[in-house]
């Protein structure tokens, strides 16, 4: 595994509904399996970026433990929209990540929206 760099990513973490950068500052490369090169990067979660990401969840469940179902499943409908919409694009950035064929990584991105509209649909996690 490669060392943290200090070069800002792209992609900024999701905490408590807000995008931020690592607060360590430091990135880590996405290295592409089948060529040993850098193609991206992310930020390196530190032990405090944790520890406020899960005190997040924490919080967040107390209100959405109690949203009635149709609206859950409205948010869970909205996602598979979003996903939809960059399908082809979560899936090159997974072959890319996992070296894996392309139409894998489709299915599992087609496999993703299905399941958000079946528990959308169903309520059923199984």
């Amino acid at each position: 595994m490669q060392e943290p760099e200090a070069v800002v990513s792209g992609h900024p973490m999701l905490i408590a509904g807000e995008l931020v950068e690592s607060s360590s500052g430091l990135s880590d490369p996405v290295v592409n399996p089948a060529t040993g090169e850098n193609f991206d990067y992310v930020p390196h979660g530190s032990r405090e970026d944790l520890d406020r990401a899960v005190d997040a969840a924490a919080e967040a469940f107390k209100t959405w433990s109690v949203t009635p179902f149709e609206e859950r499943a409205k948010c869970l409908l909205k996602f598979a929209e979003e996903v939809e919409k960059i399908a082809d694009e979560l899936a090159k950035a997974q072959t890319m990540e996992q070296g894996k064929p392309l139409a894998n990584s489709m299915g599992e991105v087609r496999g993703l929206i299905g399941s958000c509209k079946r528990y959308a649909e169903t309520g059923e996690i199984t």
